[in-house]
């Protein structure tokens, strides 16, 4: 199970598995699937030291395996 956090660190959307939560996170401008992978992996929250690219809303979202 995966977990979408946003800044606030409440859960936006759970899903099945990471490619639900790549697709739905691209497809609804958050961020891009390279994030996703990131933030999963390593615990970063989204955009947290970055600029967002291509007008993602994102900032502070953090991806989570549960």
């Amino acid at each position: 199970m995966i977990q979408l956090l946003n800044a606030q660190n409440q859960v936006v959307r759970e899903f099945e598995n990471l490619k639900a939560c790549r697709e739905y996170c691209v497809a609804n401008k958050i961020c891009n699937e390279g994030w996703v992978k990131r933030s999963v992996k390593t615990g970063e929250r989204i955009y947290q030291d970055t600029k967002p690219y291509k007008d993602y809303t994102g900032y502070g979202y953090k991806v989570v395996k549960i």
